[in-house]
């Protein structure tokens, strides 16, 4: 199954924070050593909104590096 992502940044610890159409936001850690399918980095962890908050369009991270929006 492909995801089809909206909207993706980089926060200031290196993470990448990816919104997805499903309604979830993955973050990646480009420094983790393992590499998932086809070269890209591992995912550290999936946050899923209910089904009623439709897609992630919009994803922004804080300067702070310990909160996002989106």
């Amino acid at each position: 199954m492909v995801l089809l992502s909206f909207q993706a940044c980089w926060s200031a610890d290196v993470h990448i924070y990816v919104g997805r159409r499903n309604g979830t936001v993955e973050i990646y850690d480009v420094r983790q050593s393992g590499r998932g399918a086809m070269g890209t980095p591992k995912i550290l962890k999936t946050l899923r909104n209910p089904i009623s908050s439709g897609v992630v369009s919009c994803v922004v991270a804080f300067p702070d590096g310990r909160h996002l929006a989106w």
